[in-house]
């Protein structure tokens, strides 16, 4: 007790057992304590050090059969359980006789044991560590580090405390093993540490310690990692850019259907509607000279029209099911001719080269579309007393020709602004075929569409 305040000093602090047989002060400064497992000596200055802090441990010198003694479990049934004589010997009683210290004869403290790191066992391999560096291979993760302490007086009662830096949070008691095994280490830098002691009141000054360097494998290292984070951001970048691409091929394919419904009702009603109102400007110009023809005109109208309702269902119909199969093209181009250049009295000449052949439906229905227009422009815009339409049957493509001798135009300066060519454009691209376009002011003008054959066209794009 010090200052009103009891301290308590414990295994845990350095003694050498919790229980104590008896506690003699001899005439040197010192405390001399008997237990189960030998007697120890502590000097007075260090338990008063250890009391207000200045010292963190307890580092006691001990007796034990090493040093002579018969047995080192000493006797406490009977008190006192040790005795100062006048000389300044301590008696002390054990399980096999009395023990007898003269304090005044103990040797001085021993120099401490020199500690040394021998060896690294990894799996199945040893490596020396007498380098004071080790570096091991990849994968490894569980280890065994040797080590011992050079101790010529009692090499038996040298114990050893460790830690690794990088992985241990304090010192490990390990008592006379000589040895530590560590599992599951991670790659990295590591310092091995370890201090040993000899129970006879010396610590040493100084520690041994090996650094070591556990080398990772290819899929632990930081360049592996940045590269799997870059591979993920690739993978997420390109599901982006699939999706983005999905997104607008889908507003593409809209936009395509948008212009194609446009294209049939431009290529069905409109031009229906076109032929009709020709009809029935004829029947008003014959009305009153020739009733009869007047009558045949307006006929005529009414059976356009119920085509043009036929048109518009077929058109509605073909949005919902399937494209028909293949079909000739001749006969409708010669009815389309009649229908509309006939009202106006234009002569028209249709004309088949080559051998025919069915053709697909989309190419059918577009090139018989491209010719509708062409001859609803013509009969609208070209003053012309003639047409000719040619459809030509080669090995390696389908040629149709539209041919008026009207008043032409300068085809140098046509643009996209009229529906009715860029529908044409379009359904010409939409076959994979090549629309050319010749006219000069005062020479007719002359329409001409080239599909390649099937075998062919997905080169021609």
């Amino acid at each position: 007790m010090r200052d009103g305040r009891i301290t308590a000093f414990t295994r845990r602090d350095g003694l050498l057992r919790d229980f104590v047989l008896s506690l003699v002060e001899d005439r040197h400064g010192h405390f001399w304590l008997s237990s189960r497992r030998g007697v120890s000596r502590i000097a007075k200055s260090d338990l008063e050090a250890f009391a207000s802090g200045h010292i963190r441990e307890l580092h006691p010198v001990s007796f034990d059969t090493a040093d002579g003694m018969k047995s080192e479990e000493c006797n406490g049934d009977a008190q006192p359980a040790a005795l100062m004589t006048r000389d300044g010997r301590i008696w002390f009683p054990t399980v096999q006789g009395v023990v007898v210290f003269d304090p005044a004869s103990i040797r001085a403290k021993r120099a401490p044991p020199r500690v040394v790191v021998e060896r690294v066992v990894a799996g199945a391999k040893a490596f020396p560590a007498q380098s004071g560096s080790l570096s091991l291979p990849p994968g490894t993760s569980d280890l065994e580090v040797q080590f011992t302490a050079i101790s010529l007086s009692a090499p038996e009662r040298v114990t050893f405390r460790y830690r690794l830096d990088g992985y241990d949070a304090g010192w490990i008691d390990t008592g006379r093993r000589r040895s530590a095994w560590y599992t599951n280490l991670s790659p990295g830098r590591y310092r091995f540490r370890v201090v040993a002691y000899s129970n006879d009141g010396s610590w040493p000054r100084e520690e041994s310690s090996l650094a070591l360097d556990l080398k990772p494998r290819f899929y632990q290292t930081a360049w592996f990692s940045v590269l799997c984070g870059a591979a993920l951001a690739g993978l997420a970048l390109l599901a982006y850019r699939l999706r983005v691409i999905g997104i607008h091929r889908r507003y593409q394919a809209v936009l395509e259907e948008r212009a194609r419904i446009a294209r049939e009702i431009h290529d069905t009603l409109m031009q229906g509607v076109t032929g009709i109102s020709l009809q029935l400007e004829a029947a008003s110009l014959k009305l009153p000279g020739d009733p009869a023809e007047a009558k045949g005109r307006l006929v005529r109208a009414l059976e356009r029209l119920d085509q043009v309702l036929a048109e518009a269902r077929q058109c509605i119909l073909e949005l919902r099911a399937p494209i028909p199969p293949e079909r000739e093209l001749a006969l409708p181009l010669r009815r389309l001719a009649d229908e509309l250049a006939g009202p106006r009295g234009m002569a028209v000449d249709v004309e088949v080269q080559g051998e025919p052949r069915p053709l697909p439906e989309k190419v059918r229905a577009h090139l018989l579309s491209i010719a509708r227009e062409a001859i609803t422009n013509s009969v609208l815009h070209s003053s012309a007393s003639r047409l000719r339409l040619v459809l030509s049957f080669h090995p390696d493509e389908v040629r149709l020709l539209a041919a008026d001798n009207g008043r032409g135009f300068d085809a140098g300066r046509l643009d996209d602004a009229h529906f009715g060519l860029l529908g044409m454009r379009e359904r010409a691209a939409e076959i994979g075929a090549q629309l050319a376009i010749r006219s000069a002011p005062g020479n007719g003008a002359e329409i001409s569409v080239a599909v390649p054959a099937a075998g062919r066209r997905g080169s021609a794009r």
